[in-house]
């Protein structure tokens, strides 16, 4: 299918911006520093100096290029150190610090841009136009949203590779390689990309899901737009991150937002989380990808599959991730993902979707021609 994306619970995506203020999927330079320093293998006597080394050797990095100078960061903070007779002499140091600053910078969205964007270490490497200079540089992309809003109306097609959308509009993933509501993006560009786009005649025809790690600023642009008389478009889907019980905080905001459906994305799940599911129509659940990603509880799971049972919550269950863990002991799966329920237990191969996804768009006439 044209325009397809591998991602399971939806057809296609789209990015109106590229690139994201940060998340703990993609930490600060200071955060990075912080963790860091807690992990060296040095007592808490010389926590001191480590900091002072480590922050010296961080000024005026951002986290592109901490990511992408990781090996000669790693050797400099090493030098600065050498001295401390305390260090483990068992241990790699410079190894230690380079993993550590990879184990930070996870997000699939920010790695892409670190391998297809600028990089530091070659300043005339090619870089793809259709990125954000580097992952902190928000960047917006007017005009994709018209384009995508062209896109054919799927209500009546078949997904074989994913049943679950079937009899569904297309489902079109707003903002899956950065945050549109990040500081820097102004409410008047969000009102002409987004929403006078799902509210034009080919934009109707979809539904969009637009999921933000910001959904406190989505319900601030909310109100926003009720102060222009501008509604909320029937079939924008507000979404909200959840990785862990702070962020678990954040659901409520949504209910801000006059929306007629509302969902969370709750992947990478990193801790069980107990959700306020009132006003939620959806929950996706995912564990976490990738080398270093965490174990994830199959119980965290079922735990929520049972919360949505009870508040009458559509339940997706995405993947088990690269670590999942049942009765304490890690799974090997062959997919690398987790995303194979074949390899699944029975009781989690689940994917539903919200009934009333197909209430949200308007179909498209279709176009006969006059016969004389």
């Amino acid at each position: 299918m044209a325009n397809s994306t591998p991602i399971q619970w939806a057809d296609s995506t789209i990015n109106p911006i590229m690139g994201c203020d940060g998340c703990p999927l993609y930490p600060n330079p200071a955060t990075i520093a912080s963790t860091l320093v807690a992990n060296l293998p040095f007592p808490q006597t010389h926590r001191t100096e480590v900091r002072r080394v480590v922050a010296e050797v961080f000024a005026d990095h951002p986290t592109t290029n901490l990511y992408h100078l990781r090996a000669e960061v790693a050797q400099k903070i090493a030098a600065g150190l050498a001295t401390i007779e305390a260090l483990e002499s068992s241990c790699d140091l410079p190894t230690q610090i380079e993993q550590e600053i990879s184990s930070q910078v996870r997000c699939y969205a920010a790695l892409l841009h670190a391998f297809r964007g600028q990089d530091v270490r070659n300043p005339d490497k090619y870089t793809n136009k259709g990125y954000a200079p580097t992952f902190e540089q928000v960047t917006k992309f007017a005009g994709r949203m018209l384009q995508a809003s062209k896109w054919s109306d799927l209500g009546s097609q078949d997904r074989s590779d994913a049943p679950w959308l079937n009899g569904l509009p297309r489902l079109i993933f707003v903002s899956d390689m950065g945050d549109a509501l990040s500081q820097s993006v102004d409410f008047p560009y969000l009102k002409q990309e987004i929403i006078d786009v799902v509210n034009s005649a080919h934009g109707n025809a979809h539904v969009w899901l637009w999921l933000t790690k910001r959904p406190r600023r989505m319900a601030q642009f909310a109100k926003w737009l009720e102060k222009q008389g501008v509604p909320w478009p029937d079939n924008l889907v507000p979404m909200t991150s959840v990785m862990d019980r702070t962020m678990a905080k954040q659901v409520k905001y949504l209910l801000d937002i006059p929306a007629k459906a509302r969902g969370l994305s709750v992947e990478p799940l990193w801790e069980g989380v107990d959700l306020d599911l009132t006003g939620i129509d959806w929950v996706i659940v995912g564990g976490e990808s990738g080398t270093y990603a965490k174990p994830f509880d199959l119980e965290w799971a079922r735990s929520l599959q049972a919360q949505c049972r009870r508040a009458g919550t559509s339940f997706f269950m995405k993947q088990l991730g690269a670590k999942p863990v049942q009765e304490g002991k890690q799974l090997t799966l062959i997919n690398s993902h987790g995303g194979d329920w074949d390899e699944w237990p029975e009781d989690l191969r689940v994917r539903e979707m919200p009934a009333v996804f197909t209430k949200l768009a308007v179909s498209r006439p279709i176009k006969t021609k006059r016969l004389n």
